[in-house]
């Protein structure tokens, strides 16, 4: 005869797998609303990453100016570029993907100097 404890484990265990699922494929829950992929800068028609942005994320720039904080820190490939304008150099055909950090998340992941974000731009290699 069994026990309770072994019967009510078993039954747990069945119940739990069979409410396992498995995760759903890439790019079906929508995409990362802090990234912008080279197909969608495709779609425009902008010569520079920061024309991409004004474009397909707006907010990224605005949200900072409302609240007085510091400006954007620009990266290309790791390498600190300046601030927002350095984004007009960057010409759209060599990009792969455009990351935005807010500033807490920039200062965890890159250091102190980023209380107005960060913009992560990474060509293609």
């Amino acid at each position: 005869m069994r026990s309770p404890a072994i019967a009510c484990l078993t039954a747990g265990l069945v119940l739990t797998s069979a409410c396992a699922t498995n995760p759903p494929p890439e790019g079906a829950m929508g995409s990362d609303p802090n990234v912008i992929t080279r197909e969608q800068i495709e779609s425009l028609s902008v010569s520079n990453a920061l024309d991409a942005i004004r474009r397909l994320k707006p907010n990224w720039l605005h949200s900072r100016a409302a609240r007085g904080a510091d400006e954007l820190v620009v990266y290309v490939d790791a390498a600190r570029r300046g601030g927002t304008q350095a984004l007009t150099y960057i010409s759209v055909e060599i990009i792969e993907q455009i990351r935005y950090l807010s500033g807490p998340d920039a200062t965890t992941r890159l250091g102190t100097g980023h209380r107005g974000g960060a913009i992560l731009v990474q060509t293609r290699r």
